[in-house]
């Protein structure tokens, strides 16, 4: 009685075997997986004007074993901004850009994702000269109304 017993899983064992062989390869290949990240982010600027835009440069990688998509998101100051899909053949890696401006001043910090980019600042005058060609225009107003002003009473 204990051998047929034996036997009989040992013929069960016998006709599982192949299937199990034939299972496991597959089993394997689903297990590729795209492993997708930023390797790095930066700034084409630190300061700019309102409204100036400042371009976002992240490199993106995707070292899995599969070709993959993902997305990528763009956050100013723990705020999701922006966001873009890329898809990578395994192996590989590329540059994504973002655009970004801003028009309060103040200084603003940049992610991609997990990664920092850095800060900006946006200045609250957009060119330091132009204080310098206002206040001298006024001077010269001034002075051409001091001439004309006597004259005019004469």
């Amino acid at each position: 009685m204990i051998k047929k017993a034996a036997a009989s899983k040992l013929l069960l064992l016998a006709a599982l075997l192949p299937m199990v062989l034939l299972w496991a390869p597959a089993a394997y290949a689903s297990a590729a997986k795209a492993n997708i990240f930023i390797i790095s982010a930066s700034l084409s600027a630190t300061r700019v004007a309102p409204h100036a835009p400042v371009a976002v440069i992240a490199e993106v990688a995707n070292t899995g074993t599969a070709d993959g998509s993902a997305q990528i998101k763009l956050y100013v100051n723990d705020h999701e901004v922006a966001d873009q899909s890329v898809t990578l053949p395994s192996g590989s890696k590329t540059s994504i850009k973002f655009t970004v401006s801003c028009v309060e001043p103040g200084t603003y910090t940049v992610y991609v994702g997990n990664a920092p980019a850095g800060s900006f600042t946006v200045e609250s005058f957009s060119d330091p000269k132009r204080i310098l060609y206002i206040s001298g225009a006024l001077i010269f107003f001034l002075l051409i109304s001091g001439a004309v002003y006597p004259l005019r009473k004469k």
